[in-house]
């Protein structure tokens, strides 16, 4: 359960694909480089419905980045810029940028896993722009350097299928889906690879349903497609309302480049954009960003950490918890 924590401004982990039945969770150091070596494997039954006695910390804390416009061409100082990534259950980010365009060559994504990053979304209308096999060749080098993928998969069930982090305490659930109203590009089929796009949210649904119904905490990342407004529009709101009647505890959107309001459906957390964490663009609009910090537990609590975006990553106010 997470409660939004008053913002108007606007552990390490184990990690663990998760295809369409459950499976154990993969021990590994976030943010630490690793060999394309398999981790080694342990199991795990605790969820959130089992805190741990103290109700003053959380049981486990995720931190969502804003869509990376661009690729960061360095990221030997995300420990300063974003220092509480590094001290998580697990920091969750979008790619929101055409693979093999200039600021997005696909040999940048490699960066990610040595900068605390642990599971991306490919579920966006503008990653879908770069086909499903420059898509499936940078889940295969992420996943080599441990950076799990959501929102993309070989067939729709794959697409739609969670990557669980979770440390002995907390077992959260990372779902992703493109409800961009753009025409597919490379939308998953039951055949065939791709994103997990409008047209899955039947299976997304369920999937969802199946994450709540095993006790986990459940967060959402949304693709709304290329827009560019700087609030959310009612269809959205009815999406997200959807969702929390599902009993998601956290629904985060992407696709305006715009850093939008956080809100509380019900008992779901929704920040319906958070702007770009990578950019190039130089309007203040464009670089103002948060960084989410959902923070599981007895009470839940979510916020949005106010930064600013560059080429090279987000850097955090001063604050930096709810």
């Amino acid at each position: 359960m997470l409660g939004a924590c008053s913002s108007d401004a606007p552990d390490q982990s184990a990690l663990v694909v998760e295809p369409s039945t459950p499976t154990t969770l993969v021990a590994r150091q976030a943010g630490t480089p690793t060999s394309s070596t398999a981790p080694t494997t342990t199991s795990s039954t605790s969820t959130l419905t089992t805190p741990t006695p103290t109700t003053s910390s959380p049981i486990g804390v995720v931190h969502v980045l804003g869509a990376l416009a661009t690729l960061p061409g360095d990221t030997a100082g995300w420990d300063d810029r974003i220092a509480p990534v590094t001290d998580d259950l697990g920091t969750i980010t979008t790619l929101g940028c055409e693979l093999d365009t200039v600021g997005c060559e696909p040999e940048r994504l490699t960066l990610l896993g040595a900068a605390s990053v642990d599971v991306i979304s490919l579920a966006t209308d503008i990653a879908e722009q770069s086909g499903a096999d420059a898509l499936e060749l940078a889940a295969d080098a992420l996943e080599t350097r441990a950076v799990g993928v959501v929102g993309f998969g070989e067939t729709i069930e794959d697409a739609v299928a969670p990557i669980v982090l979770g440390n002995g305490n907390a077992s959260i659930a990372i779902h992703a889906i493109s409800l961009s109203p753009e025409p597919p590009v490379a939308e998953a089929t039951a055949s065939g690879a791709g994103i997990a796009g409008a047209s899955a949210l039947p299976l997304m649904i369920r999937s969802l349903e199946a994450s709540v119904a095993d006790g986990r905490g459940v967060v959402l990342l949304v693709d709304w497609g290329p827009d560019e407004v700087r609030a959310p529009a009612q269809d959205r709101a009815d999406r997200a309302a959807l969702f929390a009647e599902i009993g998601v505890d956290a629904v985060i959107g992407s696709g305006s480049g715009y850093l939008h309001r956080l809100d509380r459906i019900n008992n779901t957390t929704v920040a319906f954009d958070l702007g770009s964490a990578v950019t190039a663009e130089t309007d203040v609009t464009r670089t103002d960003t948060a960084v989410a910090r959902l923070e599981f537990g007895t009470p839940g609590v979510a916020c949005l950490l106010p930064a600013t975006a560059d080429p090279d990553g987000p850097v955090l106010d001063d604050v930096v918890s709810c």
